[in-house]
């Protein structure tokens, strides 16, 4: 069991519920809610090379850049949707001459590529290698395969303008070390943009253990806005807008229903994205993914 809660530093858990990794093991692993702050941990997740091992698949769409299927097929409409979205945040929330931008945990290099084609300087992450071989041979971005030795060179140290995490702080070991890190490389008057899945959203108090953004053993923490906040401000940073990303309720859904074996997955699945959809319309906290830009607090 994991010893401290990264956000309050309490050490008393109890067990949430049991998910299963529908993607390469059908393993079960639990989930642990801390007692005092409520943040939800994948426990005793696998470590290293053991935790690479349940990224193997071609089916992982974002390593693979597969286009096989009709969820695959979804994935790159919605993708290319939200890269456009995703460069006019960016866009709206940064004032820089020089636009300098890191795009941690980059997959195959999409976004950083679409950046780059705007005419800014892009630097990526991305630790798996078929991945992060795609984004360089075809987006030609200098790309790097660890935060941990790319944050401890002092020549990078407050040189970004703005820093992207889409859908990654929820994989990386180390949180509180990962937004130090972070921190040190973003400008003083940078942006830091952080999307993550939102355990509080209503397509998760549906699915409850069953919800596929909990994509266990990979993610590794479950945030709901509160969280995100008390994390941002531990490492003093505020958070100065909170976007939906309204699609990723299908996908998760259609997903989750396809995982339990719903023979009308699609159909049940199409439901609950838009009620899911709608209730986020009139709270922001219903939504199943929400993306949240921070500056540093002085």
């Amino acid at each position: 069991m994991n010893t401290r809660c990264p956000i309050c530093g309490n050490d008393t858990f109890h067990e949430e519920f049991c998910c299963c990794d529908h993607l390469v093991s059908g393993k079960t692993f639990p989930l642990i809610k801390c007692s005092e702050c409520g943040f939800l941990m994948t426990d005793h997740p696998p470590q290293g090379d053991a935790l690479d091992a349940y990224y193997k698949s071609d089916d992982y769409i974002s390593h693979s850049d597969t286009r096989k299927g009709i969820m695959a097929k979804l994935y790159h409409v919605v993708r290319n949707y939200m890269i456009r979205k995703k460069t006019r945040w960016v866009e709206r929330y940064s004032d820089h001459a020089t636009h300098t931008l890191l795009d941690v945990g980059c997959g195959t290099g999409y976004f950083a590529g679409a950046m780059k084609q705007k005419g800014w300087q892009t630097t990526a992450i991305e630790k798996n290698d078929t991945a992060r071989n795609f984004a360089h041979d075809h987006f030609h971005i200098d790309t790097f395969p660890s935060l941990d030795t790319f944050a401890v060179h002092p020549e990078r140290a407050h040189t970004f303008e703005v820093i992207t995490l889409w859908h990654v702080l929820e994989h990386l070991e180390g949180l509180n070390e990962v937004m130090e890190q972070l921190r040190r490389l973003l400008t003083d008057d940078g942006r830091l943009f952080i999307a993550v899945p939102n355990s509080a959203s209503f397509d998760a108090s549906v699915y409850k253990a069953d919800w596929s953004a909990y994509d266990v053993p990979r993610h590794l923490w479950h945030f709901a806005p509160a969280h995100l906040r008390m994390l941002a401000g531990r490492h003093r940073f505020e958070i100065i807008a909170v976007k939906r990303m309204p699609f990723d309720v299908f996908y998760i859904s259609l997903m989750s229903e396809r995982n339990a074996g719903c023979r009308l997955w699609f159909l049940r699945g199409f439901g609950v994205g838009l009620c899911g959809m709608i209730a986020s319309l009139f709270d922001k906290k219903k939504c199943s993914s929400l993306l949240y830009v921070c500056c540093e607090n002085h």
